[in-house]
């Protein structure tokens, strides 16, 4: 797996789409992210880049 740069395009009861800019895939934080956030604010927003491990079906957000 890769961890590459992607944008956060779409944010939705947990659920996230990320794009890399040649493709669109679906993504949820880690468990790890979730356990050491302790505000609604350190999660992801619509137009933030975010370091993903690339693989081919689900991601993990680890942060970014």
């Amino acid at each position: 797996m890769n961890e590459i740069r992607a944008r956060v395009i779409l944010q939705e009861k947990g659920m996230y789409k990320i794009s890399n800019g040649s493709a669109v895939k679906n993504a949820v934080v880690s468990g790890k992210f979730m356990f050491t956030s302790t505000t609604v604010s350190d999660y992801p927003a619509v137009g933030d880049y975010v370091i993903e491990e690339w693989p081919e079906d689900i991601f993990a957000l680890t942060g970014g």
